[in-house]
């Protein structure tokens, strides 16, 4: 979305960005994801690493949020959830019974011998194959049961092939959300859509164009386990940061422009590197990623450059 942003025009009024300080203090909302995530990794349930989650969201609430979360409002809010969680369990049953059906004649296990024999055993093919499975299952459903659905048929197949099972459901799951950018029917692009009284077809294309970076992430997780946490802190460190440097270059190649535009050359360049940027090799990272690094401050340079040149040649004038 910053390429975009660049290659449009779209700037930033100062006003609209808020104080240092500000930022650091709004970062605590992040701690209730964090907390989930540690106590989830620690062996604890699903249910008390929750728990202890939505405890912290209200201690951070009190320090980080706008409004702090009162009695009265945290009553409020317990309304609300039941609410909505009657709306999510109905979801919930109905997917689990496509899913017990599935299980009982019989048909997730077909299909992942399917999909195993249609890759031939490479995990790439398989991994593609089952992208455009999710890719259908979640069309105009909601997440959850478009992720149940999906990691039923697809779960296995992978488990199958060798894939972590945290990596496998990640996987399953970030598909089973860009279904809703994903044409030809694009949920969330198509409302944007209608809103902006834009074409349907032509803004999800561009909404996948825009997300393609996002479409990358589920493979990384498969064939970088240092993501998520598996491996020594220097590796994940540096996988980490040649990650945010290939995607970062992937998104510029689709968007067409960097710091300046990119000609055909420049953005096929740049998407080879980047793929080869987040390879599971260590030092294949390494190098790829100081690679677009570099290419990253020259385009830069170049565009100060130029940028300057017509006040140069308007002054001495």
């Amino acid at each position: 979305m910053h390429w975009e942003a660049i290659k449009q025009r779209i700037g930033t009024m100062r006003a609209e960005v808020p104080p240092l300080v500000t930022l650091f203090r709004r970062a605590l909302l992040f701690m209730p994801f964090v907390i989930v995530i540690y106590f989830l990794e620690a062996g604890y349930s699903p249910s008390k690493a929750a728990l202890y989650s939505l405890l912290s969201a209200v201690l951070v609430s009190w320090f980080a949020g706008d409004q702090p979360m009162t009695p009265r409002r945290i009553f409020e809010t317990m309304g609300e959830a039941m609410r909505s969680g009657v709306i999510v369990a109905t979801v919930l049953a109905a997917s689990g019974l496509i899913v017990a059906s599935m299980s009982r004649t019989g048909f997730a296990l077909a299909f992942s011998s399917t999909i195993i024999n249609l890759s031939g055993g490479y995990l790439i093919l398989a991994l593609l194959l089952i992208f455009l499975v999710v890719s259908v299952l979640g069309t105009g459903i909601p997440t959850t049961p478009a992720y149940i659905l999906a990691v039923t048929v697809g779960g296995a197949a992978l488990q199958r092939l060798g894939v972590d099972i945290l990596a496998a459901h990640l996987f399953v799951f970030y598909y089973a959300v860009l279904a809703d950018v994903t044409p030809p029917v694009a949920v969330t692009a198509f409302a944007g859509a209608q809103m902006a009284g834009a074409d349907p077809m032509r803004t999800g294309w561009q909404a996948s164009r825009i997300a393609i970076s996002g479409f990358l992430a589920p493979f990384l997780f498969v064939y970088q386990p240092a993501l998520l946490m598996d491996g020594a802190l220097p590796e994940i460190v540096i996988l980490f940061a040649s990650a945010v440097v290939g995607i970062s270059a992937l998104s510029a190649a689709a968007a067409g422009s960097m710091f300046r535009p990119l000609t055909w050359p420049q953005r096929v360049l740049l998407i080879a590197v980047s793929l080869a940027a987040i390879s599971p090799q260590l030092a294949v990272s390494v190098v790829t990623s100081l690679a677009l690094l570099a290419f990253g401050v020259w385009d830069w340079s170049r565009a100060r450059r130029d940028a300057v040149r017509p006040v140069s040649v308007g002054a001495s004038g």
